[in-house]
């Protein structure tokens, strides 16, 4: 995810695991050229009140604050078939060891 320099596009669903994982999922592209960006919870609440933090950081952040609660992210394959609608984390899952998973629907 390039944040200010070629954002993904259409955003839906994004859906927070709340304080106790401090995870957002953002699932973009909801019918074609899926990506799904993971984010820190706790810094995309409160990074623009840092220190640090760039005067404007609310209303027009910098490109490393725009990057900086991402954990981690992805595309679907067949990116222009499948879009990024709904992520939702299953946690715990067991099929012979606990395991975390998201499941990500298309729209189409």
């Amino acid at each position: 995810m390039e944040g200010l320099v070629s954002p993904p596009t259409g955003i839906h669903g994004p859906i927070s695991a709340g304080k106790e994982k401090n995870r957002v999922y953002l699932p973009y592209g909801v019918g074609s050229n899926a990506v799904v960006e993971i984010v820190d919870r706790e810094e995309l609440l409160t990074g623009c009140t840092a220190a640090d933090a760039s005067a404007h950081c609310a209303t027009s952040p910098t490109q490393q604050e725009m990057l900086a609660p991402q954990t981690g992210w992805f595309t679907l394959p067949g990116l222009t078939l499948q879009g990024g609608h709904t992520s939702f984390p299953i946690f715990g899952e067991e099929d012979g060891k606990p395991r975390n998973l998201l499941l990500v629907v298309s729209e189409d």
